[in-house]
């Protein structure tokens, strides 16, 4: 029995089923907030780095209230809720509602030990749920990698190459941001390489092998460039 089946034999009780449409709920209301008072957010319920290591521990859990691209569009924010409800909801099928609320918790203790980091570091920073949001994507991507996604709406892909680019821009963020963005980056996406290798250790074995195996869809994904711009099959 793998660590993360010995965890939900023991814990699974606790899972909160169905946590997307809760975590759907909290954007719709953050998205409200954002409409009537859009600074509110950031005064009070952003996780903020100086604030929550001078005693607003709220910040913890209210910091979810981010909506979507920030809720400058509303249209666009109210897709993307959805869109991140049918993902999260497929992952729950196939996964079940422990291992989401393990992963999802994983994610939001990655958030918060990025502001502690800041916080003692005297940095004042806001680290918002995005990068959180990011990570769900990229779980519904090594789960389904070859589910299609429309980009720009006619343009078919499969998630999985949507997630190598997602993967590449984050790693080009990082080499190009601050120490501040930086850390974020870092423990806010860890979840992703921690929760995933103990899913698939069984399947891959060693840690190398795992690598090795993205190594190998982004060798793909160039493969596949090339032909496309070629015109070889």
């Amino acid at each position: 029995m793998s660590f993360i089946s010995k965890l939900e034999y023991k814990y699974g009780k606790y899972a909160i089923p169905n946590l997307n449409i809760y975590l759907c709920i909290v954007h719709i209301i953050g998205l409200l907030i954002q409409m009537t008072s859009p600074f509110f957010y950031y005064r009070y319920l952003s996780l903020r780095s100086l604030y929550l290591m001078s005693g607003q521990v709220w910040r913890i859990f209210t910091f979810l209230f981010y909506p979507p691209s920030g809720g400058s569009f509303v249209l666009i924010s109210a897709l993307i809720i959805y869109v991140y409800y049918s993902l999260s909801t497929s992952l729950i099928y196939v996964w079940g509602n422990f291992r989401f609320n393990l992963y999802f918790l994983t994610g939001i203790l990655g958030h918060v030990l990025a502001c502690v980091i800041l916080g003692l570091l005297k940095i004042d920073t806001i680290i918002s749920p995005s990068y959180l949001m990011f990570s769900i994507f990229i779980a519904y991507s090594f789960t389904f990698g070859d589910s299609l996604f429309l980009l720009f709406f006619f343009i078919p892909i499969k998630a999985k190459y949507l997630a190598l680019f997602e993967i590449a821009l984050y790693i080009y963020m990082f080499i190009g941001s601050g120490f501040a963005t930086r850390i974020s980056i870092v423990a806010s996406l860890l979840n992703l390489l921690i929760f995933f290798y103990l899913i698939y250790k069984d399947k891959y074995g060693k840690f190398s092998n795992f690598l090795l195996s993205i190594k190998a869809e982004a060798n793909k994904l160039v493969n596949d460039i090339k032909r496309l711009f070629t015109g070889r099959r």
